[in-house]
């Protein structure tokens, strides 16, 4: 499988990492497995040289599944919850019924069932032929209900602020805006609803990860880290250290 990956990538990348995910998971090798699980998902359907014609939408949904019991059975319930619901959508998007019901009866508390199909529903044909257009429809409708019933600006930010983090499945996060050409922490939150909306500015900012931050702003890249606390590059960073990232 390895050599029809380097010859035929846009087919067997994709089928590689995941079976070097679950063989890395069986042997233990726990951050092995997870990074060979985020390759699968992200070669899957990627356009290589043939752009839709390469998409294995099922394959994805088995990534997002695998990948989802892995985390579960590591008690890391939030990016199960995450992965599930993934997986749930690109097997309704694939059709397969009776897979979409099985995950609802097996997962019954990473997803909530009404508002998943709710979701879908509504899911135009337009959607299914272009996937990057696809969003969250019930996060959608719930930030359109907050903007309609907030007036007051911190409000609205707070609200839409819970949204985003529950929809990410996130514990805590915060809104950043470049503000007189430096960049300005202006709300934060948390799962429980709390939400601090003084304006702080990224380098003073203790409770979150600003070396992170300032990293991207540099680069432009998104970073993603199995442990953080492990990057050399951002050992000295507080909220990294603290928190145990």
């Amino acid at each position: 499988m390895q050599k029809w990956a380097e010859h035929a990538p846009m087919n067997y990348l994709h089928k590689f990492h995941l079976v070097e995910a679950e063989k890395a998971r069986v042997l233990g090798q726990f951050f092995e497995a997870e990074e060979f699980y985020e390759r699968a998902m992200s070669t899957t359907g990627y356009a290589y040289a043939g752009a839709a014609e390469n998409e294995f939408i099922q394959e994805e949904a088995f990534a997002y599944e695998l990948a989802a019991k892995h985390y579960l059975a590591r008690g890391r319930l939030k990016i199960a919850q995450t992965y599930i619901k993934e997986a749930h959508y690109c097997y309704d998007r694939w059709g397969a019924t009776a897979k979409v019901k099985d995950l609802e009866k097996r997962y019954p508390q990473l997803l909530n069932t009404n508002l998943v199909r709710q979701s879908h529903s509504i899911v135009t044909d337009e959607t299914i032929r272009h996937p990057t257009a696809a969003i969250d429809w019930a996060a959608a409708m719930k930030a359109a209900q907050a903007i309609s019933e907030m007036i007051h600006l911190d409000q609205l930010t707070a609200t839409l602020m819970q949204v985003v983090i529950e929809n990410a499945g996130a514990e805590t996060g915060a809104l950043v805006l470049l503000e007189d050409d430096r960049l300005t922490v202006v709300a934060q939150c948390s799962g429980s609803r709390q939400c601090n909306l003084e304006k702080i500015a990224v380098a003073g900012c203790a409770t979150i990860p600003v070396s992170v931050i300032q990293s991207v702003e540099r680069t432009f890249e998104t970073l993603v880290f199995d442990d953080a606390i492990s990057e050399p590059s951002f050992l000295t960073d507080r909220y990294i250290q603290n928190q145990q990232t």
